[in-house]
């Protein structure tokens, strides 16, 4: 089959100038094909160098089985090609500036689309690997959906315990509050006399003194109060938590930083506490004795 490529319309119409006219004629006129068909004219020495172009696609007469030229079909296919005229929407007269034009623009157009063509195949190319990945994805996906599923029931049994405990360790300070607070006030008056307020304490068990009603922290008070108060507090957990059982306590130097009437008093409370339970006491002085 001819090619009629570039090069060769380059050097039949640019360089030898033989292209005089473009037919183009009706579809299936012609027996063994249906196709459009054009009829290009050459001629030799032409003194002028455009082309007329006719487009005769649509003069026909239809026919059963084929479509026909009539006369005068054929008349005003000659008579245009002979007078060499521009009609309407029929037949024009192009330069060769105008088609040198218009194939540069049709160049572009064709290289826009070839541009736009590679980036939908490689958008096709891409959409197939994704296509491909659906399973392995729609595994993952499952696989994900059952993990999810596991955490969730996790989530919704640490909720639980967590308000179980919660509820546990509201009822358990409800019950101890009351019996800790009572036992830290009978050994704050044994220890520390009158040195500390109304006692107050929350059920975190952290202990605040009233003074004047404003709650102020047991950790404001000076090293040696402080020290005390931590003592009663214990002493008084200890007594809230075993209320039929006597266990015995073990003291590592407690009163340092008490003054010496405080560690008197101290003394005296211990002696008292040994009388119900045993006391193990540790000390490195022999004035806290």
């Amino acid at each position: 089959m001819y090619c009629w490529d570039k090069k060769h319309r380059k050097y039949l119409i640019e360089q030898r100038n033989l292209l005089d006219a473009v037919i183009g004629l009706p579809a299936n006129i012609f027996f063994g094909t249906s196709i459009p068909t054009v009829i290009l004219v050459f001629k030799k020495n032409r003194e002028n160098n455009d082309i007329l172009f006719i487009d005769a696609s649509n003069e026909f007469e239809k026919g059963k089985n084929q479509n026909n030229l009539t006369d005068e079909n054929v008349e005003k296919i000659v008579n245009t090609f002979v007078n060499r005229e521009t009609i309407d929407k029929y037949s024009y007269v192009s330069s060769m500036d105008e088609i040198k034009e218009k194939e540069a623009q049709t160049q572009r157009e064709l290289d826009a689309q070839e541009a736009l063509l590679r980036q939908l195949r490689q958008r096709r190319d891409a959409l197939r690997r994704e296509v491909e990945r659906i399973s392995e994805i729609s595994d993952k996906l499952e696989e994900l959906n059952e993990t999810r599923k596991a955490l969730q029931k996790q989530c919704e049994l640490a909720d639980l315990t967590m308000d179980y405990l919660t509820r546990a360790k509201d009822a358990l300070a409800n019950g101890y509050v009351g019996r800790v607070e009572q036992g830290f006030v009978r050994y704050a008056d044994a220890l520390l006399g009158e040195k500390i307020g109304h006692v107050m304490l929350d059920r975190e068990l952290h202990l605040f003194i009233d003074e004047q009603g404003a709650a102020r922290d047991a950790a404001s008070f000076s090293a040696g109060t402080l020290d005390g108060m931590v003592l009663c507090m214990r002493l008084a957990l200890v007594d809230a938590l075993f209320q039929k059982e006597q266990p015995f306590l073990l003291l590592d130097d407690p009163f340092v930083n008490l003054d010496d009437e405080a560690t008197c008093r101290a003394l005296s409370m211990l002696r008292e506490l040994a009388k119900q339970r045993q006391v193990v006491y540790l000390t490195c002085n022999t004035a806290r004795i």
